[in-house]
């Protein structure tokens, strides 16, 4: 199966401050799913956990907090 993307949209949030998006993983495989996500392309995003593994049939939840650093993201 290709993946599924979705997009992410976060509410209006003034400079210095965060919001937060909760996602999920799902591994439909009969195998453990790492995981990874890349901290350096912004600092804007971050996800928490970054890295993990999805056991088989199992979902990972992530928490996507968005913090802007500057006025122009």
């Amino acid at each position: 199966a290709l993946p599924i993307y979705r997009l992410l949209t976060f509410p209006a949030v003034h400079l210095g401050d965060a919001v937060f998006q909760t996602i999920s993983i799902k591994n439909d495989n009969d195998t453990p799913m790492l995981f990874a996500f890349n901290a350096d392309l912004s600092t804007a995003f971050k996800v928490v956990p970054p890295v993990g593994l999805v056991p088989a049939g199992c979902t990972q939840l992530l928490a996507v907090r968005f913090s802007p650093i500057d006025s122009t993201l």
